[in-house]
């Protein structure tokens, strides 16, 4: 559960300049496409669902 709020709490700087990619399996358990979709919306970056895949 630590691990969950710790996700959920922590957010980079607003001023990110590292280049990221967001990427997801449409499969996975443990997290939502969408959510993570809206991580890649909310900082500008590009997002990849990966078709089929899990948490891997």
């Amino acid at each position: 559960m630590l691990i969950f709020y710790h996700q959920h709490s922590w957010h980079p700087p607003e001023n990110l300049q590292t280049p990221m990619l967001i990427l997801t399996g449409e499969k996975d358990a443990v997290t939502t496409v969408k959510s993570l979709e809206d991580s890649a919306k909310r900082y500008g970056v590009d997002f990849l669902p990966v078709e089929g895949a899990g948490h891997t």
